[in-house]
């Protein structure tokens, strides 16, 4: 006899976000509910803003059963707070779990509620997702899972934007996670770099070890505002339609399903031979977004896009979802099969194309094929020194980023550098200028074909990465033309002060006022990376460098980045005099470094600063910040 499904609890996850919480209860007040259903709303502990949220929860009317408002004593933070969540499980016998940044559909309560039942005996099945994906999570493309006929499909991926689980499926989770803590099985590497203060990764990590798996809905109950939040990074990316209207729904069993996806969000193998009988007797993994890393590619052939190895099958990729143009056996080079030992041992860098995006992505761009990374030229000007060209060509073959080109310029009067195989790659070339620094750099911007500019100094390298770091940053931020990077320096610690990313700041008074040394102290060449477009736009005729980058202002002021742009320059700001006594706080400067809030508020009032652009090395990502 099939035991009787208790009713379940709405349990709401809050942090400090009072109008996401409000925006969330909004949506649930509008809803479909069942007399005495419990709302449980979870405060987690923190301090600015902590009695606003407490408020709103207090005196929010719930018409359809009871309130519980629990606020935690001591700051729990994301993944014991949602731990603490799921586990309410226990006490309700069933929950809707939802975080405070999402809103759900009126219908969402009737979905958990049937779905929750169909599943509650199948112990595949770890639980019930309200949210249903539009783009991968693996590799920021778009997904589509495949039309089986049922209203669900199945997906080895925890929900974190709207899920529902019986007491059995959360506790079971919850067991194995306190014998498994600190024995994680390897995880595919976009959910191995996700903070480690997250729920999500530690139940990936459990459906994978266990072969459990997620039941999701094809239609979205719940939807993603991604409001900024302690490990919050996107905006827009994972937004989806809601199911506005009521349904009769008619679900699948895991066994019989199609639609079944492992954590890179890629089809089951089994499940693909089942619809290309053609494939039956080939021991294969499916890897047809090209992410797989070499330990999940474990069979002796894979269907993939990556490049290497002979093909044995070749199939093209212009359908949606892709599995169809091997079902269909479109013709075409784009999907092939492979030995897995003969593919590149890593994910083809020319497919970067939205694997790295963290900016404000809306759905219908991602659709766009010619959305990618910006291109870089990495501008090397002449000097009358000796340097080194095949060290700096061998640092950037080691860059990860497709979408680089070095642009080496050198004098007449200086023995050419050979040949290296990065010029017969075009991935460098050679600029012959005479004259001053400022001509040399003119001409590799003029031969350059990149997107964006960064200078780079003779004897200096990139960091690792550097590349990868400013096109996200570029590509995040749309509207962005120039930083002015905080250039290499002695200092105690890595982290850059307040008072040093306060020297770096300009704007157009202080433009203004500076004199050509002051520019070149405080924007130096080597320590700027700009949209070549901004550089053209600039009025012509400027006679140094930093007459430039005054034209370049009345076009778009800089804005200073928390990054270090090179190493291995011999520059220092050590004895190098202020320029920052120009402008309206002039006198009062050592108390604007001393952080004294209220002069801080007096002076950007008074200036058109741009904002700072500060990394959060929780999450590697960039925000804006008017510090």
């Amino acid at each position: 006899m099939e035991q009787r499904l208790p009713q379940p609890a709405i349990v709401v996850a809050a942090w400090n976000r009072p109008l996401a919480l409000q925006r969330l209860l909004d949506s649930l007040v509008r809803g479909h509910f069942p007399a005495d259903t419990v709302l449980h709303v979870s405060i987690d502990h923190f301090f600015e803003g902590y009695d606003a949220v407490l408020q709103l929860a207090n005196g929010f009317h719930w018409p359809h059963g009871p309130k519980v408002v629990d606020p935690q004593p001591a700051r729990l933070g994301l993944r014991k707070h949602l731990l603490h969540c799921g586990g309410l499980s226990a006490r309700y016998g069933a929950i809707i779990l939802l975080e405070d940044d999402l809103a759900v559909s009126p219908w969402i309560y009737d979905y958990a509620l049937q779905a929750l039942a169909f599943f509650q005996a199948d112990e595949r099945i770890a639980g019930i997702s309200l949210y249903k994906y539009a783009v991968a999570e693996s590799c920021l493309k778009p997904f589509e899972p495949w039309q089986d006929g049922y209203d669900n499909w199945f997906l080895q991926m925890p929900s974190s934007w709207g899920a529902a689980f019986t007491a059995a499926q959360w506790s079971g989770f919850a067991a194995w996670l306190a014998e498994h803590f600190l024995r994680l099985p390897t995880l595919p590497d976009y959910i191995d770099d996700w903070a480690n203060q997250g729920w999500k990764k530690l139940m990936a990590a459990y459906l994978l070890s266990t072969d459990k798996y997620v039941a999701y809905p094809r239609q979205s109950l719940s939807t993603n505002f991604e409001d900024f939040g302690a490990h919050a990074n996107t905006r827009g990316l994972f937004q989806v339609p809601l199911l506005m209207g009521q349904r009769t729904w008619h679900f699948g069993k895991w066994e019989d399903s199609v639609a079944v996806y492992d954590l890179h969000f890629e089809m089951l193998a089994d499940r693909l031979k089942r619809i290309c009988p053609f494939l039956e007797q080939l021991d294969f993994t499916v890897d047809l977004y090209g992410q797989k890393s070499k330990a999940f590619l474990d069979r002796p052939w894979v269907l993939t896009r990556r490049r290497g190895g002979e093909a044995k099958m070749s199939f093209g990729a212009e359908a949606i979802p892709h599995e169809y143009n091997v079902f269909q056996q479109l013709s075409g080079e784009a999907l092939r099969l492979v030995p897995s030992v003969a593919t590149l041992s890593a994910p083809d860098p020319l497919e970067l194309e939205f694997r790295d995006h963290l900016g404000p992505a809306k759905s219908t761009a991602l659709h766009l094929p010619a959305r990618r990374m910006p291109s870089i030229s990495v501008v090397v000007p002449a000097s009358f020194g000796e340097y080194d060209h095949a060290a700096a060509i061998e640092r950037l073959l080691l860059e990860s980023y497709p979408g680089k080109e070095l642009v080496m310029v050198t004098r007449t009067d200086r023995v050419s550098p050979p040949a290296y195989g990065a010029y017969e790659q075009g991935l460098a070339q050679l600029v012959l200028a005479d004259g001053s620094l400022f001509e040399s750099i003119q001409s590799g911007v003029a031969a350059s074909s990149g997107e964006l500019i960064l200078i780079l100094a003779e004897g200096a390298m990139l960091q690792s990465d550097v590349l990868l770091r400013l096109a996200r940053i570029f590509h995040q931020f749309p509207g962005l033309d120039w930083i002015t990077g905080l250039p290499l320096r002695l200092a105690k610690t890595a982290v850059p002060s307040s008072q040093e990313i306060a020297l770096y700041r300009w704007d157009s008074a202080r433009f203004a006022a500076a004199n050509e040394t002051q520019l070149q102290v405080y924007l130096p060449a080597w320590a700027q990376v700009f949209r070549k477009s901004l550089w053209m736009k600039a009025e012509p005729g400027a006679k140094t460098l930093g007459e430039q980058f005054q034209r370049m202002a009345r076009v778009a002021l800089p804005q200073v980045a928390d990054l270090h742009i090179i190493q291995g320059s011999n520059r220092l700001l050590a004895g190098v005099p202020s320029c920052w006594g120009t402008g309206p706080i002039n006198g009062s400067r050592k108390y604007y470094h001393r952080h004294t809030p209220i002069l801080w508020k007096w002076h950007r009032s008074k200036s058109d600063y741009k904002p700072v652009l500060r990394h959060d090395a929780s999450n590697d990502t960039w925000f804006e910040f008017d510090y």
